[in-house]
Parts: C-alpha cells; sequence; structure tokens
C-alpha cells in the first residue's frame, strides 16, 4: 500500500527515487516490528522484491538492507526464494531486472547468513553460469558482485 501511493507522490524521476527509497525503508523497518511469525511478513518481503524491479539504483540499495532480517521468517521458503531470484538474475531480458535480481540475492544472503551460499548452492551456481554465455557470465558476475558488496 505505502510503496504504491508512495509512487504516486512524487512529479519528476529524482524526486520519485527518493520518495519511492523512503517508502522502501519505511516498509522495511516496519516488518521489522512484526512477529516473525506474522504473516504480513510474507507481504512486506514479496513487495520489497517486487520493487528490485525499479530502475534506480538508490531504491535497489535500500531493498538490500531491509529483507535481511525479514527474511528469516521464510525458513521453509529459502529454496524457492533463492531459487526465484536466481532464475530472474539469469534469464531475464532486461539488464535492470538482473541487477535488481543480483542486489535482492545480496539481501537474502546476508538474511539467512553466510553459510546460505554453500548450503543452497549459490556459489556452484554462479560458477556454472560462467561458463555459460556471455550474458549468464555477466549475471553471475553482477551476483558475485553484490553480494560481496553486501558481505564486507
Amino acid at each position: 500500500m505505502f510503496v504504491e501511493r508512495g509512487s504516486m507522490l512524487a512529479s519528476d524521476e529524482e524526486e520519485y527515487d527518493l520518495v519511492r527509497e523512503g517508502v522502501v525503508i519505511f516498509t522495511g523497518a516496519l516488518g521489522n516490528h512484526l512477529a516473525k511469525d506474522d504473516p504480513k511478513v510474507h507481504n512486506v518481503v514479496e513487495k520489497l522484491l517486487e520493487v528490485l524491479n525499479t530502475p534506480s539504483e538508490s531504491v535497489k540499495r535500500a531493498v538490500t538492507t531491509c529483507p535481511s532480517p525479514l527474511v528469516l521468517s521464510k525458513q521453509e521458503d529459502a529454496p524457492a526464494l533463492f531459487l526465484r531470484l536466481l532464475d530472474k538474475l539469469m534469464k531475464s531480458d532486461k539488464y535492470g531486472e538482473r541487477r535488481g535480481a543480483a542486489f535482492g540475492l545480496a539481501g537474502v544472503v546476508m538474511g539467512f547468513g553466510i553459510s546460505s551460499l554453500k548450503k543452497y548452492g549459490l556459489i556452484v551456481t554462479l560458477q556454472e553460469a560462467l561458463k555459460l554465455t556471455a550474458v549468464h557470465g555477466g549475471a553471475a558476475l553482477l551476483g558475485h558482485q553484490k553480494y560481496s558488496h553486501r558481505v564486507k
């Protein structure tokens, strides 16, 4: 709700990005105050992942910081969440969507912990993608870059 309303308030592109970024941070912070078993947490995580398709770099960075604590409530959905983000990273035709998926993976890895890289086969999948087409290789490097920046 906040995401759609915030999008309608801004007139030019820079203002739009600032409003969208603020709404994302607010939504993530609000979600962090919900109980982990609250069904609304699932909705908040889904909305944040949808926002990753926004072309703005600052909005994507804001989304990356928000899901970390929230994804812990989605522990049983972790394999599907990783698969969904990896699928978008490798198969999307749009560079912005691939970049958003890389930011999303970084946030999810931070939420589940660094051990999730091995547990869900993220490293192996990205290494295998390097051997495929140039688009897949670029997507794999983008994925490595984003979670590496987030881990430091």
